[in-house]
């Protein structure tokens, strides 16, 4: 209790303590108001009727009012890799602000990507950076992807925000400290051949006798169908 007394109006004062969550405020119940060794009078002398509104009924705090006590931090819930490597969609887990004041909408200055390991790096060779766009669908931020070389399939890369830079209506700050902010960028080398030799020994071979020969490529391929090679055996190839 605060203040009003001599009025009809009295005023209490809640600081929100760490722990403390509410959908939407309101008290106890029924009988939340107590006396604590003091009272509550009329002019008259006659004791105030201490009984309080049903919760969440008519009159009570929560229908007149709409507050929540809210310490939960924003975080990113799940990513989503382009097949082309080019954006990477952020699913944050509420409507998130680049102001404390629950206002703003997010810009790419409010994250930031590493690359690691593989081929690929950023664009210029760096392994973090600011992505190179944004789009914003409801709590789902898709960010660009700037790259440099091809991808190979073992680099992962990682979103977080940049500290103080995103936060929730209540003003609660996302961390720079992430789970479910990575993936594995999808390989986009092209196998080709390194290497054309035989396992069979060298030497000269009559007609009919057998030579192996194998084409290595640079990663594993898939065939289907009859692959034919065509050598060069003079005037019948």
């Amino acid at each position: 209790y605060t203040s009003g007394s001599g009025g009809s109006t009295l005023t209490w004062n809640y600081t929100v303590a760490s722990g403390n969550t509410s959908s939407d405020l309101d008290y106890q119940s029924t009988s939340a108001l107590a006396l604590n060794s003091g009272t509550i009078k009329d002019a008259a002398g006659n004791n105030a009727v201490l009984t309080l509104p049903t919760p969440g009924g008519e009159n009570s705090l929560a229908a007149n009012k709409d507050i929540v006590i809210d310490q939960a931090l924003p975080t990113i819930s799940s990513v989503s890799l382009a097949l082309d490597n080019t954006t990477i969609a952020v699913t944050m887990s509420e409507a998130v602000f680049n102001t404390n004041g629950g206002s703003g909408a997010l810009e790419v200055s409010d994250f930031f990507i590493v690359i690691a390991s593989g081929a690929a790096t950023l664009t210029g060779g760096a392994t973090s950076g600011t992505p190179t766009s944004i789009s914003i669908s409801g709590n789902v931020y898709t960010l660009g992807i700037g790259l440099s070389g091809t991808p190979n399939g073992s680099e992962v890369v990682t979103v977080a925000p940049i500290g103080s830079a995103i936060f929730d209506a209540a003003g609660n700050a996302a961390s720079t400290n992430q789970s479910n902010n990575s993936v594995t960028l999808y390989d986009q080398t092209i196998p080709i051949v390194s290497t054309v030799t035989s396992t069979t020994a060298n030497g000269s071979y009559k007609a009919d006798d057998a030579i192996v020969i194998t084409i290595t490529f640079t990663e594993p391929v898939t065939v289907t169908g009859t692959a034919q090679l065509t050598l060069e055996t003079g005037s019948s190839d």
